[in-house]
């Protein structure tokens, strides 16, 4: 396997590294809110035990639960993983654009007859 070709595969692999950590990410993204709820209504039997409270002081005493708050780590923790993911594949890509366009460019002087210590 040549040098280009192993960094095709190369960059396929960061590629599909890239969409697993963003599948994960973005599914962590939207559960944030029924995972919000879940906490909510918990907390609104266990506490209040049938009494009115307002969403938005579940809330507040969800957000500040560890629970959440452990959530909200993991949650950015995939994002960052995510963007660092995608960060070295459009690496890999340039990388890839350069080594091709340094082959074509080879190929060109080649057919030119063009070498290291000038014509012919």
């Amino acid at each position: 396997m040549t040098d280009l070709e192993k960094l095709i595969v190369t960059t396929q692999k960061g590629g599909d590294d890239w969409l697993d950590a963003k599948a994960v990410s973005d599914q962590l993204d939207a559960d944030e809110k029924n995972y919000l709820a879940a906490l909510m209504s918990g907390i609104e039997k266990a506490q209040f035990d049938g009494q009115k409270v307002s969403d938005a002081k579940l809330e507040r005493i969800a957000r500040a639960m560890p629970e959440f708050r452990e959530y909200v780590r993991g949650r950015v923790a995939a994002e960052i993983k995510t963007l660092r993911l995608k960060n070295r594949y459009d690496n890999l890509q340039k990388l890839w654009e350069s080594k091709r366009s340094d082959q074509s460019l080879e190929k060109e002087k080649i057919a030119k007859g063009i070498f290291e210590n000038g014509r012919g």
